[in-house]
């Protein structure tokens, strides 16, 4: 009779991270950020969330505001800013490219708030009237 050989232990396969309209390159760049940088799957959600919020109409923005999304939006902003800050700047440029366009959709509906405090993010220093 043949020997039985203990089980080998499992090997768990971490799937290569994947964000909708960027490239691999970019995601892979990503993780291989060092521990305190946003990862993919950070940098992912931030972007959904960020696309969502711009894509709120301006009559929802003027009323009264649900402050998950201004935490949320603030949240996802900063993930943003410290990814396009951290990767190189091959490696940013369709994560830059991505976020103008909804910064762009953003400012479109909305006019500068002169009466803003200076010290919040510039989103909030906006007008929707």
């Amino acid at each position: 009779m043949g020997r039985r050989h203990p089980p080998r232990g499992r090997r768990f396969y971490r799937p290569p991270a994947s964000i909708q309209g960027l490239p691999r390159t970019t995601c892979h760049a990503l993780d291989l950020l060092d521990d305190p940088g946003p990862c993919a799957a950070e940098v992912g959600w931030a972007l959904r969330f960020w696309d969502h919020y711009t894509r709120i109409p301006p009559e929802q923005h003027r009323g009264a505001r649900d402050p998950f999304e201004e935490d949320g939006a603030e949240r996802a902003w900063d993930v943003l800013e410290s990814a396009v800050a951290a990767l190189d700047e091959r490696s940013a440029a369709p994560l830059r490219r991505r976020v103008r366009t909804m910064n762009e959709r953003l400012l479109t509906g909305s006019v500068p708030l002169p009466a803003a405090p200076p010290g919040r993010p510039w989103w909030q220093r906006r007008d929707w009237s």
